[in-house]
């Protein structure tokens, strides 16, 4: 079995200059999330057969950016067609306000603010939970 995969400092830092550089904001608070999806600058997570999302997940987090949408499509289609069942998306879009929360019962969470803030404050990012998957299929995942 592969070893997990973590996340690093060096990795947010590495997310958080990408984000600068493509000028992504953070998304603050409720408002401003609702804003930015009535604008379509958030989109659906594309649900399909090939791709499910967390139900418990409320409905105005199951959100991200339009690129993130096609790339999810992109990799679930193909993961579909090699492995035969879906990807599942387990968290996406974040706010600020629920980041800090989020830090205050998870220890693992990212920082609301700085050079290693979450990327899902963005929208950018989604995260795909791991189950009880073959070793192909995690490996299949990290290229």
């Amino acid at each position: 079995m592969p070893a997990p995969l973590f996340g690093s400092r060096s990795s947010l830092e590495r997310q958080n200059t990408k984000t600068e550089a493509d000028n992504l904001e953070r998304i603050e608070d409720d408002d401003d999330l609702a804003d930015r999806i009535a604008r379509g600058m958030l989109v659906p997570v594309p649900v399909s057969a090939k791709l499910t999302i967390n139900e418990s997940l409320p409905a105005d987090r199951r959100y991200c950016r339009p690129w993130t949408a096609s790339f999810l499509n992109d990799l679930a289609r193909a993961h579909g067609a090699a492995f035969h069942k879906p990807l599942y998306v387990s968290s996406a879009v974040r706010t600020v306000e629920y980041q800090k929360k989020l830090m205050q019962i998870n220890g693992n969470a990212a920082s609301a603010e700085g050079d290693v803030a979450s990327p899902h404050l963005t929208g950018a990012t989604i995260d795909i939970a791991r189950s009880e998957e073959h070793t192909s299929e995690l490996q299949s995942l990290r290229h």
